[in-house]
């Protein structure tokens, strides 16, 4: 589900639907590949009245004004597009299974540039997940995460926050959610293992008990 300013939209299926809740009726608004994963949402909201969504592999953009839903956009990725997230105006896209975050122009979740992209280098695992919380944009790898902002800059506005570099990974991005400006997510550490965990800044909290780590250790659901 993805809810901004009275509008509501959630994908079941292969079909992304329009809920109104108070009427509790659904209005489509067209197909979304269905590869059997979560979707993941971010709008540009005034700016560029877009929705973009990703799923099946795929970015599609929703007008916001005129209720039409892109075809497919043509992304410079090699590899699938995983999770959207938004940020000062840029749409930002992780690629799957390298270090790599896309940025979309301003305002602008339909155009990306082949030469708009930021490398994670400070680590040398994968980004598993991303996620925008107040001012800065959460990279997830499999092993570490590490945070960065917007300098301003035109052509490389986004770098690391110095020192913000932790020693905590993303299971997988199906299990990653922000609330009150802070993230929650299932953690996996270097030695492999796992725990839910509350991030805020750098500071890592695990806010499971030992029986569900245990538990999570051996399951295969």
């Amino acid at each position: 589900l993805f809810s901004q300013d009275g509008r509501t939209f959630t994908v079941i299926g292969g079909t992304l639907y329009e809920v109104n809740v108070e009427l509790v009726t659904t209005t489509s608004r067209g197909s979304i590949a269905d590869d059997g994963l979560p979707v993941y949402f971010a709008s540009n909201g005034a700016g560029g009245n877009q929705l973009g969504i990703v799923g099946g592999g795929e970015l599609k953009v929703l007008n916001l004004g005129t209720n039409v839903l892109s075809a497919a956009i043509s992304l410079p990725l090699t590899n699938a597009p995983v999770m959207i997230t938004f940020l000062d105006g840029y749409g930002l896209i992780n690629e799957a299974d390298t270090p790599i975050v896309w940025f979309s122009a301003l305002e602008d979740l339909t155009t990306w540039d082949a030469l708009d992209f930021f490398t994670r280098s400070n680590t040398s695992d994968y980004i598993i997940g991303i996620s925008a919380v107040k001012d800065r944009v959460a990279c997830l790898g499999s092993k570490t995460t590490t945070w960065y902002y917007d300098s301003g800059d035109a052509d490389t506005p986004f770098v690391p926050y110095p020192g913000t570099t932790i020693q905590t990974g993303l299971l997988d991005p199906a299990l990653l959610g922000a609330y009150n400006d802070e993230l929650f997510f299932v953690a996996q550490s270097d030695r492999g293992q796992i725990r839910v965990v509350r991030l805020m800044d750098t500071s890592v909290d695990t806010i499971s008990t030992p029986p569900i780590d245990a538990w999570r250790a051996t399951s295969t659901t």
